[in-house]
């Protein structure tokens, strides 16, 4: 069960330490979009997010985007980012991560994984030995069934993760 706890869980991705992780050996960073970045399906990264990205590679450091979502989808919200992304990506298999490593020019010791979701962002990245951190959905409620029934027993895992159990 190990596998399906991240190394660090944050509220969002504006409150990680993105110093402290390049301290650690992290020069690329993959990331979902949906309620990672975004509320579900918002079009467009906002000024906030666009100056995230910057501080990120202002640290010499690579991103990547990794979703499931389709071409059209994960295109358009990463034009305004300017990073590379793989869509389709049928997290949790290993293949995209790998592929995110290899466009970033990382290898698993220096590649961290950002997700909200523990059965396909967190665990993919674990299965790996990726560096993987979970946070809280942006926004819950307009997501579709399966996620919605994956969300019940992810708070179980996270409810054991807040009070200190792994």
């Amino acid at each position: 069960m190990k596998v399906l706890y991240p190394k660090m869980y944050k509220e969002s991705i504006f409150s990680i330490d993105y110093l402290y992780l390049k301290n650690l050996g992290i020069r690329g960073i993959i990331f979902d979009i949906d309620n990672t970045l975004v509320p579900h399906n918002f079009p467009n990264p906002n000024e906030n997010l666009i100056d995230l990205f910057n501080k990120i590679e202002g640290y010499q450091m690579k991103a990547c985007i990794v979703s499931n979502n389709s071409k059209k989808r994960v295109e358009e919200f990463c034009k305004g980012l300017n990073v590379p992304y793989i869509f389709g990506a049928k997290k949790p298999f290993k293949k995209a991560y790998k592929r995110a490593m290899e466009i970033m020019g990382t290898d698993f010791g220096s590649t961290a994984v950002v997700g909200d979701q523990i059965f396909s962002d967190i665990l993919g990245g674990n299965l790996l030995n990726l560096y993987t951190i979970l946070v809280k959905p942006v926004k819950e409620g307009k997501e579709g069934l399966f996620i919605l029934l994956k969300r019940r027993f992810e708070k179980k895992i996270i409810t054991k993760i807040q009070n200190g159990g792994v």
